[in-house]
């Protein structure tokens, strides 16, 4: 996956209620199958102060995160 900032403009700035222009993100996926073959392609566009990313990697937490009681 790709993170870039991008300037938000158009549909999406409408969409998001933002003026043109703002600065955003822009996320973009590719989710590959056997052979490397493209079975999705998506692409995310938030304002910038809405958005978090969190990646956690441990073997001592569940994949929510959370700590194993």
């Amino acid at each position: 996956q790709e993170i870039r900032p991008t300037l938000i403009r158009g549909e999406a700035a409408e969409g998001l209620g933002v003026p043109e222009d703002t600065l955003g993100l822009k996320l973009t996926r590719r989710y590959l199958g056997s052979g490397r073959r493209l079975l999705e392609y998506a692409v995310q566009t938030g304002t910038a102060d809405a958005f978090v990313y969190r990646t956690i990697l441990s073997s001592d937490q569940d994949a929510d995160g959370l700590e194993d009681s």
